[in-house]
């Protein structure tokens, strides 16, 4: 009969919406992350992308601090300027799901942060826009 060794390690797969306490190299203590990258990315990959949740107040009003507020699952700011690659053994404890309408936010605050832009509206300044075209030529 085999020595019964330590128990096998749960694999989880992070799925977009996600929020789990996760131990940060050089951080101290668990921190909340939002699972954004969508979910091939997180099945195919030991890593998914993350976005920090702070329970502290934003000091600003900015597009990429989303307000996360008593109705879902955690309740803080998505600060979508703060993408992380986390690795599934970082994954300390899944706390819940966000709302698909919150998901929504954070996906408008992840634009922001990555100056995107979908459906041909471009938030760039004309001088941005000169310089992206002096490159190109």
């Amino acid at each position: 009969m085999p020595t019964p060794g330590p128990p096998a390690a749960r694999v989880v797969h992070p799925i977009r919406g996600a929020v789990f306490f996760v131990r940060l190299d050089g951080v101290e203590g668990q921190k909340p992350v939002v699972v954004v990258s969508n979910n091939a990315r997180n099945e195919a990959l030991d890593s998914f992308l993350g976005v920090r949740i702070t329970t502290s107040a934003s000091k600003g009003d900015f597009p990429t601090h989303v307000p996360i507020g008593n109705q879902e699952c955690m309740v803080g700011t998505a600060r979508c300027d703060e993408i992380l690659v986390v690795y599934r053994e970082e994954i300390a404890h899944h706390v819940g799901y966000l709302t698909v309408a919150c998901m929504e936010r954070i996906g408008y605050g992840l634009r922001h942060a990555l100056a995107l832009t979908l459906g041909g509206d471009d938030e760039r300044s004309p001088a941005e826009r000169a310089a992206i075209e002096g490159a190109r030529t």
